[in-house]
């Protein structure tokens, strides 16, 4: 998962799991840079059920959606907490670190690479950057199949999926996934969202 980036250079790993796992990668990699992109959890608890039952289906012909829901609704819980844990024991290390709502990230692509190279103090060539602007162009999110799952396929109801965004957020009294740019200095509490953050 190099992103066509020389080893030398940088070593580009997409891994949702890995939000568990800062302490471990500071311990080998002391200059790492995070980017998260958050979303509401629930919306990820059931994509990650979707995709989890898709890969399974390769080599199992029958699968118990409900058992296999309820086993991805944990783990990412587990996950998240542990994530909340991680980025308030780093909050002096703001500059490893940006966060990006995903729904920005899906409607103003080129600009979140922007902000990204810009908060890392990475150049941003002008070819390349045009080089993106025409990808995107030709890859029109409006061109895509939209993936359509709902959480009741899995088994999911909504006292469920409360559990895992307000049970998280009473615990850490913050929104999982922190609003801001490189920043822990805006860590908002679950009842009153900040405008551009989770729902």
């Amino acid at each position: 998962q190099s992103g066509g980036l020389r080893p030398r250079e940088a070593w580009l790993l997409k891994t949702p799991p890995h939000m568990s796992k800062i302490d471990e990668i500071l311990a080998v990699y002391p200059d790492a840079r995070f980017i998260t992109t958050y979303r509401e959890p629930t919306d990820v608890v059931v994509s990650g059920t979707s995709l989890c039952g898709t890969i399974i289906q390769m080599v199992q012909d029958e699968i118990d959606w409900a058992r296999l829901g309820q086993h991805v609704c944990s783990d990412i819980e587990r996950e998240m907490r542990a994530n909340v844990a991680q980025r308030k024991k780093h909050a002096d290390k703001t500059a490893q670190f940006i966060d990006l709502p995903m729904e920005t990230v899906v409607r103003e692509p080129v600009a979140c690479v922007k902000k990204i190279y810009s908060h890392f103090g990475l150049g941003l060539p002008e070819d390349v950057l045009a080089a993106m602007e025409r990808y995107m162009q030709e890859h029109a999110l409006a061109k895509r199949i939209k993936h359509v799952y709902a959480a009741e396929d899995f088994g999911l109801d909504l006292e469920a999926r409360d559990r895992i965004g307000a049970g998280v957020a009473r615990e850490h009294q913050i929104v999982v996934a922190l609003v801001g740019v490189g920043s822990l200095g805006r860590l908002v509490d679950f009842d009153h969202p900040a405008p551009d953050g989770p729902r």
